[in-house]
């Protein structure tokens, strides 16, 4: 969604869009395989727990971002290309004579920022290098959260003038207006593809404490497939993203209890639709749901708190209108791609000048 948005604020530049995994790392075979059999031993867990791609992992080896480098700097010609950009801090494109850019979420050690400490994927000192120096070959770390902002200035000792939160956009259509609350309030919407680290578990326990109090409360489960028979809970799983707006449009309020979070897309995308949200105050949902405003923020980890929020919203529809009235003002003024992208656009002119007019 931010690369049209992109082009617009870049119209006079022509674009050459690479897929790091496509176009680089799987044409060379021989290290595909190479990264496909170490992807299967060293991370089979998360591929059989969660059911995901072994490629989904190639980027957390150290050859791959070495690949990557190699391939920007016998690619990106300085004569032709005013700046590089690229998104995630899972390789290195930059090339050292080229303007290069980087927009990203999370950061490796920004793990230990988090209130119980995330555990991340195992990486070696090797891919530790790398990202360091990501951060430091970037002529502007872009970042959707301040908290990623405050985690490569302190952690990777990265000088202030050169990170910069612009925040990021929902992924799906504006509504034309938010919803309107009824008397009775019930519906809880959770959407998350990993359901323990989005804190799927301690949300169930809260709904069964909801449910003592409004009898006939329903959560519905969006994005997962978690193993859950009881009444009251329905489980759609993965969906089409066109279908989603259907259930933030019949949702009473939004639940994404996550004990570990950099950006979640979704909070905004819920308050986009004038849904009250509650979330953990962890990472960069304390940037996405204003505390009293757009909605409520709890402890991670903590079912009572999390029931209580969720009744204090269910049980006040005024509350719940105010929180979803003033949540949509918030994404207007801060969260749409044509904002990030003209942010980008204002710091990335300020460093090439002029630039070229040919390939980026």
């Amino acid at each position: 969604m931010l690369l049209p948005r992109f082009k617009d604020e870049f119209s006079d530049y022509k674009f050459e869009v690479i897929d790091v995994l496509e176009d680089i790392l799987e044409r060379n075979l021989a290290l595909r395989a190479s990264l496909f059999s170490r992807a299967c031993l060293r991370y089979a867990q998360h591929i059989l727990g969660n059911r995901q791609n072994p490629r989904d992992f190639f980027l957390r080896f150290a050859d791959a971002w070495d690949a990557v480098r190699l391939w920007s700097l016998r690619n990106a010609s300085p004569e032709t290309t005013a700046f590089t950009f690229q998104t995630q801090s899972l390789f290195d494109a930059s090339h050292p004579d080229i303007p290069h850019f980087l927009y990203t979420d999370h950061t490796y050690l920004a793990n230990a920022r988090y209130p119980n400490r995330a555990k991340p994927l195992p990486v070696t000192a090797r891919w530790m290098e790398r990202e360091d120096a990501l951060y430091k070959n970037a002529n502007i770390n872009f970042t959707s959260s301040n908290f990623a902002a405050t985690s490569i200035s302190e952690d990777y000792g990265i000088p202030d003038d050169r990170v910069n939160c612009v925040f990021s956009g929902i992924n799906i259509p504006m509504p034309v207006q938010v919803k309107s609350f009824g008397e009775k309030l019930k519906r809880i919407l959770f959407v998350g593809v990993d359901w323990d680290r989005k804190g799927g578990p301690f949300l169930l326990k809260a709904f069964r404490e909801v449910r003592q109090h409004i009898k006939d409360a329903e959560l519905w489960i969006i994005g997962c497939n978690p193993d859950i028979s009881e009444e009251g809970v329905k489980v759609y799983g993965r969906i089409p993203t066109s279908e989603v707006c259907r259930f933030y449009e019949e949702a009473d309020v939004f639940c994404l209890p996550s004990k570990y979070e950099p950006s979640a897309t979704v909070l905004v995308e819920a308050a986009a639709y004038g849904l009250p949200v509650v979330a953990t105050a962890v990472g960069g949902s304390v940037e996405r749901v204003e505390d009293g405003k757009t909605g409520l923020l709890v402890p991670p980890s903590d079912e009572k708190a999390l029931a209580a929020a969720l009744l204090e919203i269910l049980n006040h529809p005024d509350k719940a209108a105010s929180f979803g009235r003033a949540g949509r003002q918030m994404v207007e003024s801060r969260f749409t791609w044509e904002h990030v992208a003209r942010r980008m656009r204002v710091q990335i002119t300020e460093r090439i000048g002029n630039g070229l007019e040919t390939d980026e």
